[in-house]
């Protein structure tokens, strides 16, 4: 796959801790603490790696490369029953990048999208941003995700 914003070589694969674990951890925790948090979103992508639901393929974990290098992963769900929206939903649980401002990030956002539309092509895909993330609501909207303001803190997104 061609990044339109690098020209670079990209490729994009399932995690294999082995390989991506360290990479994954370092970036992880590196946009945690930019937030001002402590790191809990490492303890959570640690237990999602090590999932029966990734094996099982209920949830897609996947790593960009660049000439074999880790540059960003993607976390997200296939589409689940959601008892609050009477419907199925899909939700981008994580999304990382090592260097923004590449395209790496839009080419893990759609192939996060079209892993979920391969099994369910009008489902709404959620995600939810940590307060105060203005570059990633932006970074969302511009591919087409909208706020849903029936959330008070309004930090809920979706795209249909």
């Amino acid at each position: 796959m061609q990044s339109a914003h690098s020209g670079s070589d990209i490729q994009i694969s399932g995690f294999e801790r082995d390989r991506h674990w360290l990479f994954v951890k370092r970036i992880a925790k590196s946009h945690w603490n930019l937030l001002g948090e402590d790191g809990p979103g490492c303890s959570q992508v640690k237990k999602w790696s090590e999932s029966d639901a990734v094996t099982k393929g209920y949830i897609n974990f996947r790593v960009l490369e660049v000439g074999g290098v880790p540059k960003g992963f993607a976390i997200s769900t296939l589409p689940y029953p959601s008892s609050s929206e009477n419907c199925y939903i899909a939700t981008v649980l994580q999304l990382a990048v090592s260097e923004s401002r590449q395209g790496y990030g839009g080419e893990l956002l759609a192939d996060a999208e079209a892993r979920i539309r391969e099994k369910d092509l009008t489902c709404p895909i959620m995600l939810g941003l940590a307060p105060g993330n203005e570059k990633a609501l932006a970074f969302f909207k511009k591919y087409g995700f909208m706020v849903d303001t029936r959330e008070p803190s309004g930090l809920q997104l979706y795209k249909y």
